[in-house]
């Protein structure tokens, strides 16, 4: 008997929270260190804007009561609003594009990152994670290396990720809709995920 959507949805989700697990352990442990190590004086820089960005807040808020309670006019405002905004761009116009290059190659670490330990953890146990035992379903026919590589890695992590996210909803529409309840990825790897469990006939 073929999977629902149900099941392979919940046996995936599973699975997510032990990859995302591992894969935060990795970051904390070395991830960021290393990022941060690619980056010159990147938690100085970091640091000082998070202080300055705390001062520009303290001072619009300033700014904001002064007109609230009628010691400046609207006109006063919005040109001491301005004013602060263009002199903390300027002070911190090349420490934006810094701090966005740590987050830009933090999110491309864990892109990857969760497609490499995914794949890891698929083909080490064959396909038979504890998601899909947990919810009694079985990934059966064509498993080796190279078809969990295209499920696992370069189809769940590469492309729902280029797609963002399109794939996943792709993927619950055909299993959900189709009589066959095979993926794309199932028919390019042919490989399909049955349920495992006792089917009653009542």
């Amino acid at each position: 008997m073929k999977a629902s959507a149900f099941r392979r949805s919940f046996a995936f989700l599973f699975d997510i929270l032990i990859v995302m697990f591992v894969l935060s352990l990795v970051f904390r442990l070395a991830g960021d260190r290393v990022i941060k190590g690619q980056i010159d004086n990147f938690q100085e820089i970091y640091d000082q804007y998070q202080s300055d960005l705390s001062d520009y807040y303290d001072s619009r808020d300033s700014i904001i009561n002064d007109y609230t309670n009628e010691i400046i006019t609207i006109e006063a405002r919005d040109t001491q609003l301005e004013t602060l905004s263009d002199e903390f761009n300027t002070l911190h116009e090349g420490d934006i594009s810094t701090i966005f290059k740590y987050y830009y190659s933090v999110t491309l670490f864990f892109i990857f990152g969760f497609g490499v330990i995914n794949y890891g953890y698929n083909l080490l146990l064959h396909g038979q994670t504890f998601g899909r035992k947990l919810m009694k379903v079985e990934l059966t026919g064509n498993i080796n290396w190279w078809s969990l590589l295209l499920r696992e890695f370069f189809w769940k992590s590469i492309f729902w990720g280029i797609t963002l996210g399109l794939g996943i909803i792709v993927d619950l529409l055909l299993i959900s809709l189709t009589k066959s309840k095979k993926t794309i990825r199932d028919r390019i790897t042919n490989t399909y995920v049955i349920y495992s469990g006792t089917v009653y006939p009542f």
